[in-house]
């Protein structure tokens, strides 16, 4: 769900979706499944979504995009349940997060090339971009260890709003990959700026050079 608790969504509908799947992490505890097989399946899911994405099968995109979007929450469940997190497992699960995500526009972005449009594979590519930039400023600062705990479009907005705009199709598809692209970008912005002000209080960075 949302790397931090500022983003769009609703906290009663994150938590609603991370109480809904609680059932289903105790299954897969109960069967002994790993949480690393289920990062890995999630990213299954992705190869699959963002192929159908490419060859213009909207509506099937969704429901695999779906089922990608809620193995990542399971497999963060999972692991706390069977007291299985770990250092590589955290690595593991936000390299795959960001694989799993790039693939959805990079499906985009076929789809577009392959109908002749290529100003939507550059606003595709913009919002892959800026997504991974998202998560990037985030990971710079947490490794200084400074919470970067601000931004409107986090990546369970982005793909909720995704999910919306590829289900409903037409002008709506459009639209929201306009709004993808400034808000990510605005969401950099927000995260830099935040770094600054934050690390210029608490003189974090006064023998050294923030390089995000």
């Amino acid at each position: 769900m949302s790397e931090t608790p500022n983003g769009l969504l609703p906290a009663k509908f994150e938590r609603w979706v991370t109480d809904g799947m609680k059932w289903f992490s105790s299954l897969l505890f109960r069967m002994r499944v790993t949480p690393n097989s289920v990062t890995l399946i999630s990213l299954f899911f992705a190869v699959v979504t963002g192929t159908l994405l490419a060859f213009n099968y909207m509506r099937l995109a969704v429901l695999f995009g779906i089922i990608m979007g809620l193995l990542d929450v399971l497999d963060g469940q999972l692991a706390t349940l069977s007291n299985q997190t770990s250092s590589f497992g955290s690595v593991l699960d936000s390299t795959i997060d960001r694989c799993n995500e790039s693939l959805l526009y990079l499906g985009l972005g076929i789809h577009y090339y392959l109908i002749g449009q290529p100003v939507w594979v550059l606003i595709a590519g913009a919002i892959l971009v800026a997504s991974l930039l998202v998560s990037y400023v985030k990971a710079v600062a947490e490794s200084k260890k400074l919470l970067c705990n601000i931004g409107l479009m986090q990546r369970s907005e982005r793909l909720v709003l995704l999910g919306i705009g590829v289900l409903l199709g037409g002008w709506v598809l459009y639209f929201v990959l306009i709004l993808l692209a400034v808000l990510t970008l605005i969401t950099v912005v927000q995260r830099l700026l935040f770094v600054r002000k934050v690390a210029n209080e608490k003189n974090f960075f006064k023998d050294e050079e923030i390089k995000l």
